[in-house]
């Protein structure tokens, strides 16, 4: 007899009371697991965590195309850092500068796509539409300029960061399927927004921002640098920096 039945069995015996402390403490167990996935659940992936909660089969529908503001960001100078590092130090240390990071984006509302080595996409508005996506997004860039600063004052590091922000239509929806299943959003937005972070370097600047998303802050004052060719798109874009 599978030893599970053998506690039942020995609980019974000895009492009925002792069977319901067993089936009690099984339930208490099942309910811990539950909390601990959705504490964790609500950790990494917020907003959609409150959507599933709110209307859990709206995920799992067929795609949905939203407005929404993606932020792209990369780390520079970690790679020459990390070959004087033991490997398990390299990963802690990217753990907590990539959760600082994604910390940024969620008391800004946003959630954060994925993470790609020292990178991360962070998108606002996919799965809480509204108005304000655009503005939550520029006002990340602000904290996670002050998470670098404040984890560069920890470490003496002295990373710097490429961030680039743009607002646009994206597809959003679950991929996968059975037990690997996972939000994102893809288009040509996301495409931009990453071009957009790799072109910092040639601007001189850590932050570009598009036209696109200016155009949604009105309140906000950014340095226009004028416009710049995109790869993959037959016009060019007006960019801009923020500069606090």
């Amino acid at each position: 007899m599978p030893r599970a039945c053998n506690c039942f069995t020995r609980a019974w015996r000895s009492s009925p009371i002792g069977l319901l402390n067993v089936w009690l403490a099984d339930q208490v167990r099942r309910a811990m697991e539950a909390t601990r996935g959705q504490l964790l659940l609500e950790r990494l992936l917020p907003g959609v965590a409150r959507a599933a909660l709110k209307d859990p089969l709206s995920l799992l529908d067929a795609p949905r195309s939203v407005e929404a503001t993606l932020l792209v960001t990369d780390l520079r100078g970690f790679t020459s850092l990390s070959e004087r590092m033991e490997p398990g130090d390299v990963f802690e240390m990217l753990n907590q500068l990539q959760g600082a990071l994604s910390e940024a984006v969620h008391a800004c509302g946003g959630i954060v796509d994925k993470f790609m080595g020292d990178g991360m996409l962070a998108v606002f508005g996919a799965t809480e539409p509204g108005h304000d996506h655009a503005r939550r997004a520029i006002e990340a860039v602000r904290r996670i300029r002050a998470a670098l600063d404040e984890q560069n004052r920890l470490r003496s590091a002295g990373l710097r960061i490429g961030i680039g922000v743009h607002s646009g239509t994206v597809v959003a929806g679950c991929l996968g399927g059975g037990s690997r299943l996972e939000f994102t959003v893809i288009g040509d937005a996301v495409n931009t927004t990453s071009r957009l972070e790799a072109m910092t370097k040639d601007k001189g600047v850590d932050v570009l921002v598009s036209e696109e998303t200016v155009q949604r802050v009105p309140e906000v004052t950014f340095e226009d640098l004028g416009v710049a060719p995109v790869r993959g798109r037959q016009q060019g874009i007006r960019v801009f920096t923020l500069k606090s």
